[in-house]
């Protein structure tokens, strides 16, 4: 007897691969395309917290994104506090939208690196999936709100500080920094070195 496992695999084995299922530059009409597949709508928002200056997205990402397939839309002005101006975006072979309504309405993935706003989260439908720093320990409620709008969301600060999702920890390496720049601070204060 075989397990239900091995027949699963057998089944999936013989299944058309997703690239079938969603040709480049066809949308699809029920929701976000699966993580990986050719042909997803990034979005990238501007930060709307004051003094937030980082972006979620920068042009040499947008670069290795368009390469593989994807569609990338930018809100404009979201990289102009972090040093990318709208014409590097541009240049990567983004293209600009104008406001957070927007950029939901035609995005498949909403990038974002703060939570997002009251008006922002009711932009978000269910055929978006954001991903953000959403606090949802101290933010109960906002989860909850964007769980009733359908969005599907993955909190960045949530995943997992081990060796093989480094590459995806947006914790380690703002603490990196963060030392990197305490350890500066000090020094320029101490009378000599």
């Amino acid at each position: 007897v075989r397990p239900p496992a091995a027949d699963a695999l057998k089944i999936s084995r013989f299944a058309p691969p997703a690239s079938d299922l969603f040709p480049v530059g066809e949308r699809s009409t029920c929701g976000p395309r699966p993580v990986g597949v050719s042909g997803v709508i990034v979005g990238i928002a501007k930060e709307s917290v004051a003094g937030e200056r980082r972006v979620a997205v920068v042009p040499d990402v947008v670069k290795a994104l368009v390469k593989k397939g994807h569609e990338v839309r930018f809100q404009s002005g979201a990289g102009v506090e972090a040093g990318h101006p709208d014409k590097q975006f541009a240049e990567a072979g983004a293209t600009a939208v104008g406001s957070f309504e927007e950029l939901a309405s035609s995005s498949d993935i909403v990038t974002k690196l703060q939570a997002p706003t009251d008006a922002e989260q009711g932009a978000l439908s269910s055929k978006n999936t954001l991903f953000s720093l959403l606090r949802p320990l101290d933010e109960a409620q906002r989860i909850a709100a964007l769980a009733a709008g359908g969005a599907t969301a993955f909190s960045l600060e949530l995943m997992p500080r081990i060796t093989r999702a480094q590459s995806m920890d947006v914790l380690s390496s703002q603490s990196t920094i963060a030392g990197y720049r305490a350890v500066l601070l000090a020094a320029s204060s101490l009378p000599r070195i």
